[in-house]
């Protein structure tokens, strides 16, 4: 352990060398003002004493973002995005490639991720099906009697604390046997895996979506950044593969970082990172903005992926976890290095809620978060 922490404050020195070279060499600087969400920046100050500067590439969040929480920041902290304090990764962000999902080769697309490449701001809604498979993340045969609703997220009229607001259309519940029906996949442990299909009607485009999957053998996920543009839309529909966890496997995850449970009543943040092309990115580093028991990284195992602790940045999976984490509001964000500098690669403000999983998938910013 006394080595790892050497080691973790050996990497902080390294990035704050490299991180004050390349804002002066990009002429960024390390002030609040770059969207880092206040705190004592400014003059090239940073926070915390110094030891954080700000993140460039995040003005989209510059009016949500909470000061960083210094009595909260780790050994290897020396960068925050929208508030939230992060490590950093002395390795270039890079695509993933050989894997079966969100994989691909050549340059990481970051476009977005600049004020120049910034998505258009919501247009006019309208309701369309959305459509796809539970997919089930580590273990389990079949994606059976998965619930499933579909909410508008919290942020007006002066909440914006990620919190469920209504529901939409109205909740199914995939079939009691897909076998007939579902996707089909060989699995050693279970023969054949049959993951069901879904249709669920009534969802509006052009709006921050946030999708509940629950059931008697499924563990409740609730999944962030979910929108879907009106030019997505094909025949009237949209293409969106839900999560189905097993309760098993949300123990499984804190026994592998914890040595034990999560603590009845806490929950589990679960993140993904993408970038604009939806590629998984390797070599970024993220983190949440609230008290957590374990922060870490997951293993390449696509089949059934689990935390690493000893990991200090994304694998081929592009995972992250925050694990038992007191039920309310949370920031979730990621950074990475591109060409050199160090570049926000996503944010959003979610909830965490009792015995159950957040998910956010980061893919750059949000139409609604573009100010």
């Amino acid at each position: 352990m006394r080595r790892r922490q050497q080691r973790q404050r050996q990497h902080g020195r390294r990035w704050r060398q490299h991180s004050a070279t390349s804002a002066t060499s990009s002429g960024s600087g390390t002030s609040s003002g770059s969207g880092g969400g206040g705190g004592s920046g400014g003059g090239g100050g940073g926070q915390c004493n110094g030891k954080i500067t700000d993140a460039p590439n995040a003005a989209f969040c510059a009016g949500v973002a909470a000061p960083v929480s210094c009595d909260l920041t780790s050994p290897s902290d020396v960068t925050a995005v929208c508030g939230v304090p992060l490590s950093a990764s002395l390795t270039e962000l890079a695509r993933s490639s050989g894997v079966k999902k969100f994989g691909g080769s050549g340059p990481p697309d970051l476009g977005c991720s600049a004020a120049s490449g910034y998505p258009a701001k919501p247009g006019g809604s309208k309701n369309v099906k959305l459509s796809g498979v539970a997919v089930i993340f580590a273990n389990g045969c079949q994606s059976r009697n998965l619930g499933v609703e579909v909410h508008t997220v919290n942020r007006s009229g002066g909440v914006d604390d990620g919190s469920p607001g209504p529901i939409v259309g109205s909740a199914i519940t995939t079939p009691a046997d897909c076998k007939a029906t579902g996707i089909a996949t060989d699995i050693p442990s279970c023969g054949t895996r049959y993951e069901c299909t879904y249709t669920y009607a009534g969802v509006p485009t052009e709006t921050e979506l946030l999708i509940k999957t629950s059931g008697a053998a499924w563990a409740t996920v609730y999944e962030y950044n979910v929108y879907i543009a009106n030019d997505a839309v094909k025949n009237g529909a949209f293409s969106h593969d839900v999560q189905a966890l097993g309760h098993d496997d949300y123990n499984v995850f804190a026994q592998a970082a914890l040595g034990g449970g999560i603590t009845q009543g806490n929950g589990v943040v679960l993140g993904e990172v993408h970038d604009c092309a939806d590629v998984r990115l390797l070599n970024a580093t993220a983190g949440v903005d609230r008290a957590k028991k374990v922060f870490a990284y997951f293993t390449d195992n696509e089949a059934q992926p689990l935390p690493d602790v000893a990991a200090q940045a994304t694998g081929k999976l592009g995972l992250f976890g925050a694990l038992d984490l007191a039920p309310g509001s949370v920031g979730v964000a990621a950074a990475g290095l591109s060409n050199g500098k160090l570049t926000t690669v996503g944010f959003t403000r979610a909830s965490v809620f009792p015995d159950a999983v957040t998910l956010v998938t980061f893919h750059g910013p949000l139409p609604m978060q573009i100010p």
